[in-house]
């Protein structure tokens, strides 16, 4: 056999070592363990909310070219904040309790940026938006926070995630999610936060 002619086994090596090569570099990015993260809220849906089943965890990358439905909470609904076009990164995960009609609905956003300065400009929105009122006219306003939900957002480096939840949880559970939530991340103390809770003024 000729010297640099490469056989199956050669390329299947090679496919193996770049497929190698690019987890190690995903994994270590990761400011989080997401399937730990899902096991410790299933824990908690479970015992707290007293639901039957744990959570289905759905996951997509936010493109130009993803399903209309979903570009439309980027427009439209709760996340009109973000521009998925201004992103290196913009991930989401949705976990769903299937066969209930509670709303116990939670999303986790991974916004990452391609510096600390872009990140900080959009991070600077929240803290914009985050004592927004809705006029109700006559002199009325009503709190309304960042989305009208509950809303959980942190900046670390260049990435922010936002953890979006369902009203239909306390304040007491809200922060006890938030407690799971910060237990799987790895921080320094010194990241900025803004907390929101079901529409009211934010902190």
């Amino acid at each position: 056999m000729e010297k640099n002619v490469k056989t199956p086994i050669d390329t299947i090596k090679e496919k193996n070592q770049f497929n190698d090569t690019i987890e190690k570099s995903i994994n270590k990015e990761k400011l989080y363990d997401l399937m730990q993260l899902k096991n410790d809220l299933d824990s908690f849906v479970l015992s707290v909310k007293k639901t039957n089943l744990p959570f289905t965890l759905y996951t997509d990358t936010i493109r130009e070219n993803s399903d209309t439905k979903v570009l439309w909470a980027f427009k439209k609904g709760i996340f009109e904040l973000v521009d998925p076009d201004s992103t290196v990164l913009l991930v989401r995960h949705h976990f769903l309790i299937p066969k209930t009609s509670r709303i116990l609905r939670l999303n986790i956003l991974e916004i990452k940026y391609s510096n600390i300065h872009k990140c900080n400009l959009f991070f600077n929105k929240f803290v914009d938006r985050k004592d927004y009122k809705v006029d109700l006219l006559e002199g009325a306003y009503l709190d309304y926070g960042l989305t009208g939900t509950t809303d959980y957002v942190i900046k670390i480096n260049e990435t922010i995630l936002w953890f979006n939840i369902s009203c239909q949880y306390s304040k007491k559970e809200f922060n006890r999610l938030i407690e799971i939530f910060r237990s799987n991340l790895q921080l320094t103390g010194n990241e900025e936060v803004i907390k929101c809770f079901c529409g009211k003024a934010c902190e």
